[in-house]
């Protein structure tokens, strides 16, 4: 008789720690889960900084260049007017 309650103590035992087990393993999956979910949204955030800031720096670039073709359109009409002033 105190051999069987040994034994169903034991066996109680074992299922507690199984399911204890279980659920660890589940809590790991699903951190695991969110990590990645956060490390792709992390990606993602860093993509979507990087394309704001190339978009950024075409505007500028454009801008730039618009401001060059008035500086060239300014110097030579400057030439112009000094060739007519010779």
């Amino acid at each position: 008789m105190e051999e069987e309650t040994e034994v169903e103590e034991l066996l109680r035992q074992i299922a507690l720690a199984k399911h204890k087990e279980l659920r660890l393993k589940a809590e790991k999956t699903r951190l695991r889960d969110e990590i990645g979910q956060l490390q792709a949204g992390t990606l993602w955030s860093r993509e979507e900084q990087t394309q704001q800031q190339l978009a950024g720096v075409r505007w500028t670039k454009e801008q730039l260049e618009v401001q060059r073709k008035v500086e060239e359109d300014k110097l030579a009409k400057l030439g112009e007017s000094l060739k007519e002033q010779v």
